[in-house]
């Protein structure tokens, strides 16, 4: 029986997939800790797929 892996962290243009944001506001956002990264080799940053969906779910919660 298969389980289904949740996924812990994506790169930056795997994030600009999911999200819709550009590459510069995905920095902007890491920049100004909104959305967690990690940096697990200095040519790779990983996004927090948790942190990065959270913000998101609370950005369209506070456009209505």
């Amino acid at each position: 029986m298969k389980q289904k892996v949740e996924k812990f962290a994506v790169r930056i243009s795997t994030g600009c997939e999911i999200s819709g944001f550009s590459i510069s506001h995905m920095r902007y956002l890491i920049k100004e800790k909104k959305i967690k990264s990690y940096l697990p080799s200095p040519k790779v940053r990983l996004i927090d797929y948790e942190s990065l969906i959270s913000y998101i779910k609370n950005d369209k919660e506070e456009a209505k």
